[in-house]
């Protein structure tokens, strides 16, 4: 008789493997109803910044304008802190995030030049494969990545406008 270790099926119910799925954004801007916008518009204001970025600049402006003018009503004081409690949890999120991206850099880093040192040919292989990859994103005619003194790894859209 053979040892129970030798039959192990696998079983998979629903929702219990690995899940890939691919979300595309045109199905959530086609579905916007006519009452509430153009989906066209929205897909196209979305590409200029997205809604994150949108509440993120309105955010700033509102909290350093309630600096020297806070809400009287007291409904508004409270919404006032909710909104700072969030954006702190919010910037709490965005600073570890970038933390752990610079923590992966270093270890690419440091894995590169151990390649570098152990196996030439396949350090120089890589890199051919990897340069494409470092170079500058363009938009319209730009460079679209922010300069290095201010995180390095943000990108947005060029803008006619000055900031």
């Amino acid at each position: 008789m053979f040892p129970m270790f030798f039959w192990a099926p696998q079983v998979h119910l629903p929702w219990s493997g690995s899940v890939a799925q691919t979300i595309d954004l045109e199905r959530f801007f086609n579905a916007i109803p006519a009452q509430s916008g153009d989906g066209k518009i929205e897909r196209e204001a979305f590409e200029v910044a997205s809604y994150g970025s949108q509440l993120g600049w309105l955010t700033e402006v509102l909290l350093d304008i309630t600096r020297s003018a806070p809400p009287a009503a007291p409904e508004a004081r409270a919404a006032l802190s909710y909104l700072v409690e969030a954006n702190d949890k919010i910037q709490e999120l965005k600073k570890a995030g970038k933390a752990e991206a610079e923590r992966q850099a270093r270890s690419i880093e440091d894995s590169l030049l151990a390649l570098k040192k152990t196996d030439a040919a396949r350090f120089a292989s890589l890199s051919e494969r990897l340069l494409p990859l470092l170079a500058p994103e363009v938009v319209h005619g730009h460079a679209a990545a922010l300069p290095a003194g201010d995180g390095g790894a943000k990108v947005r859209p060029q803008m006619s406008e000055p900031d």
